[in-house]
């Protein structure tokens, strides 16, 4: 997708839906961004208006198919972290 043809998201918001394109949840991106839980929860519910999505499962989809080529390299420790 062109930088254009993309909705208009902030700079973090944009980093939040590369890391749900690699299938992070809310706590591995706050612990991968060195981010409170509930700033990463914030960030998601003002995405979802932004993009006209509507739950979690559409802005996973969503990140998924427009995101992950701006996904960086996550270490699995982010991964091991999440329980």
């Amino acid at each position: 997708m062109s930088d254009e043809s993309r909705p208009r998201l902030t700079l973090r918001e944009r980093e939040i839906m590369a890391l749900i394109a690699t299938g992070l949840n809310s706590r591995a991106i706050a612990r991968h961004l060195g981010i409170a839980y509930f700033t990463v929860r914030k960030h998601r519910s003002n995405i979802l208006p932004k993009l006209d999505l509507h739950d979690a499962a559409e802005l996973q989809a969503f990140a998924a198919r427009h995101f992950l080529e701006d996904a960086p390299s996550v270490p699995k420790s982010a991964l091991l972290w999440v329980v």
